[in-house]
């Protein structure tokens, strides 16, 4: 199965747009298919994909800083969808993460749905005791095969879920991912829809990972590197209902018309148009920036000297990279600093 689909054009992110109104972790849009589960098969509908508008090769691009390993995480994650678009107002990132020196950040959302990240620190006792927790709650030992839904798209043979004959079965969703890392790892994969058909023992697992909290308070997560987007003109706002307010780009910031000469490529490089440049913002700078943004990930329009521009900003995460944010998580086996042994 194909987890991380990135291939969609800007047409597509468009239309997509008419519809609805990003939510974090609304369910992407997918489609439905009717399945005799006496026999496990399924003729699922042909999902439409096109290249991107450019066919540029991404250089890799030295990421300038050190990435941290990650121990454990929780988010929504895959799916069809403007992945490009979706990316830089924290489209398929964690719904909280655990890094292996403590660092723990958890996504927040208003309202509004607009997302922003806190953190806290775990001492080695802490992530010990989350570390028996999910032990406890059977993560390593919770019979798992998602072969069936590699093979046709539909998990029909996968013992996490219990489905019967009045199933919606679909397609195109994302999938929730429990994942720990380390010398002992594991991930598993629970498809949006199918929440309701977990068994007993998989529910455990999934409710202990999606009501998880840390136990020391958060702050506001203190990012060193930040992607700002910014576009000319006013992009895909002249889709929302109702239209965003203009406002002015402050006077202490470079003007965007300069700070967008300072493209850079990423892993989104390849589905933007000319006319979409990303800009590393490193230093001082990330913070003074976040501020115009009121410290949420979305997209606002500014008023920069004579233009308008369409922008998002997006922290960087400790173990992203500029050609590797918003992925797939992909499991990692190491060896721990620590041990939790008595």
């Amino acid at each position: 199965m194909k987890f991380n689909l990135k291939i969609i054009t800007l047409i597509t992110n468009f239309l997509f747009l008419v519809a609805c109104t990003y939510i974090p972790e609304k369910i992407e849009p997918t489609s439905t298919i009717q399945v005799n589960i006496s026999t496990s098969s399924a003729t699922p509908k042909p999902t439409f994909t096109s290249e991107p508008t450019k066919t540029l090769t991404v250089v890799p691009t030295n990421t300038p800083w050190a990435t941290k390993d990650i121990l454990a995480q929780f988010g929504v994650f895959g799916g069809d969808g403007g992945w490009d678009y979706y990316a830089f107002i924290g489209g398929h990132t964690p719904k909280w993460i655990l890094y292996t020196d403590g660092q723990f950040i958890f996504q927040k959302r208003d309202s509004n749905n607009n997302i922003w990240f806190e953190e806290t620190t775990l001492n080695t006792s802490q992530i010990c005791f989350f570390l028996s927790q999910v032990e406890k709650n059977g993560f390593f030992t919770l019979e798992f095969d998602d072969s069936s839904a590699s093979q046709v798209g539909i998990p029909t043979a996968n013992p996490i879920y219990k489905f019967d004959n009045t199933t919606q079965f679909s397609e195109g969703g994302s999938y929730y991912v429990l994942q720990v890392n380390g010398s002992k790892h594991r991930q598993l994969h629970v498809y949006s829809q199918y929440i309701q058909y977990l068994v007993s023992d998989a529910k455990q697992v999934f409710n202990f990972f999606d009501n998880y909290y840390p136990p020391s308070d958060l702050i506001k997560y203190d990012a060193k590197f930040m992607l700002l987007r910014i576009e000319e003109g006013f992009g895909n706002s002249i889709y929302l209902t109702p239209t965003p307010n203009i406002q002015t780009w402050p006077n202490d910031l470079p003007s965007l018309a300069v700070l967008k000469k300072d493209n850079i490529e990423t892993e989104a490089s390849p589905y933007f148009s000319s006319e979409i440049s990303q800009v590393l913002i490193t230093g001082e700078m990330v913070e003074r920036i976040f501020e115009s943004f009121s410290n949420k990930l979305t997209y606002r329009l500014f008023q920069s000297e004579d233009k308008v521009y369409y922008v998002a900003v997006r922290p960087l995460l400790p173990h992203e990279t500029l050609n590797d944010f918003s992925s797939f998580p992909k499991e990692k086996e190491f060896d721990l600093s620590f041990s939790c042994s008595n």
